[in-house]
């Protein structure tokens, strides 16, 4: 009773104070500009401190939707971006919430360990290594690299997601979380997804990157650096749109949903990016290999596309998007020959690989590149990375890393898939979520087998964002019963 006739009162006191701030930040600004800033600072500091789920949805939102094309120059510091501001003030009101509270924190599970040990193994492999530098030699140049940058990338690839699966899985506590970590992922996608139709059939470019270099013309990107990135972004919304249409009996839930579902599935098809075709497809096979309802549904899908497109064909078969782009072999004899390569260096490192680093690849593959049958090494010279995320962190770390790595993948599929098993609630959204993460999860893993998802890091946020969300219902349901 104590408990509870307190918390209105540091509720209202959250409230009282963030109001004062605002007004005082707005007050005494040098600008207009000045004052909203620190206004919103003050806003997010007093959203932390009363619902710490709230800031890590809006963490995760802000990164693939404002973060790359909206930034600050704060001199040599690393440039401020929304993700960043969200997430330095939920880490800070996270830290100071377990001080003052160290029960609510859940203890750590074998996928955690295993993400620290995979971490400190890349980190060491990248300090002995002194730092990378980037030697292309099929363009003749070559851009310094450094020990900080390597230590940055590994911070972005893996550090980042991992810490996204340790924050939901601590900060989402019930239900009511978990559907609006739903949502957020919906409205993600939704925002992606119309600025890559935007910028592919208007040109607008104001949500481009600013501080990357965007690597796919003619392709939709929106506010991605590579199609394939834009594809999983708007893809992992996509399957969980898909499945909570295909599971829900409500009219007013479908009708947007199916709109929200033919806007995303647009943009994949102008991504013009067939991994990403690939891996829905495989993330809809794995929904229905657990959901025996959903196989009748997702049959019908399949042969409504599939008679689609073969009535489409006669009059797409000889267009620019066919011929350039989906008949192209480029990519696969690329593909081809760099899978090739990092065999070729595994083999003559398998177990401490060639050392953490951005540039490793590029730099070390020279004296391994090998043709495959007919393909030539030519295709080979170009890529810094090999487009296969398990032979590239095999070529990284060699089986030391690589074995904590594929482990983590490992339990984290059968944490969900026993988690979905086990739950009798049918219509339950703890069954729901698990099924959304073995079919996003699905999507991701084809993916990584022709691109580097090391490379995309709000892709991996997003998907260790619903294993840790899951993680933590898990564990609290564990420890109730």
């Amino acid at each position: 009773m104590i408990a509870r006739a307190g918390r209105p009162s540091w509720a209202r006191e959250i409230i009282t104070g963030g109001l004062a701030s605002l007004l005082v930040a707005l007050s005494n600004a040098a600008s207009p500009v000045m004052g909203l800033a620190v206004a919103g600072g003050a806003a997010v500091l007093c959203i932390g401190l009363f619902s710490p789920a709230a800031l890590v949805l809006a963490w995760i939102g802000a990164g693939p939707t404002l973060s790359t094309w909206l930034d600050v120059n704060v001199g040599p510091l690393p440039n401020l971006t929304p993700d960043r501001a969200l997430l330095l003030v939920l880490l800070s009101v996270t830290a100071l919430r377990w001080l003052r509270r160290p029960w609510t924190r859940l203890p750590l599970g074998r996928i955690e360990q295993l993400m620290v040990c995979f971490l400190v193994v890349a980190a060491a492999s990248a300090i002995a290594g002194g730092g990378t530098r980037q030697t292309n030699l099929a363009v003749m140049s070559a851009s310094s690299g450094s020990l900080k940058l390597d230590l940055v990338f590994l911070t972005l690839s893996y550090g980042l997601p991992f810490l996204a699966f340790f924050l939901t899985k601590n900060l989402l506590q019930d239900e009511r979380h978990v559907r609006w970590l739903l949502r957020t992922f919906i409205a993600v996608g939704v925002f992606v997804a119309m600025t890559g139709i935007l910028q592919y059939y208007t040109g607008i470019t104001i949500f481009m990157p600013t501080r990357m270099e965007v690597i796919h013309e003619g392709r939709a990107t929106g506010t991605m650096t590579s199609a394939p990135e834009f594809g999983l972004v708007v893809g992992i919304p996509l399957l969980i749109a898909l499945i909570c249409f295909l599971r829900s009996r409500y009219v007013p839930e479908r009708l947007p949903l199916a709109a929200v579902i033919l806007f995303m599935g647009v943009a994949i098809v102008l991504s013009k990016t067939r991994t990403i075709w690939v891996g829905i497809v495989v993330g809809l096979a794995v929904a229905a290999l657990y959901e025996r309802g959903l196989r009748r549904r997702l049959a019908a899908v399949a042969i409504t596309a599939a008679l689609a497109g073969a009535a489409a064909w006669p009059f797409v078969a000889n267009s620019e998007f066919i011929t350039g782009r989906v008949m192209d072999m480029t990519p696969v004899y690329n593909r081809v020959i760099n899978t090739a390569t990092a065999v070729n260096m595994f083999v003559h490192s398998p177990l401490v690989g060639f050392g953490f680093g951005r540039y490793t690849y590029d730099s070390e593959k020279w004296d391994y590149i090998t043709g495959v049958g007919g393909v030539s090494p030519y295709y080979g010279f170009a890529a810094g990375v090999p487009h296969n995320e398990y032979m590239h962190v095999l070529v990284l770390l060699g089986l030391m890393g690589s074995i904590p790595y594929g482990a983590i993948l490992v339990l984290a599929w059968r944490m969900a898939a026993r988690h979905y098993r086990t739950r009798f609630d049918l219509a339950g959204p703890r069954r729901d979520l698990a099924l959304m993460f073995l079919s996003a999860f699905g999507l991701y893993l084809a993916t990584a087998l022709t691109v580097d998802a090391f490379a995309f890091g709000y892709a991996s946020i997003q998907i260790y964002a619903l294993a840790g969300a899951l993680e933590g219902l898990r564990v609290r349901e564990a420890v109730v019963a």
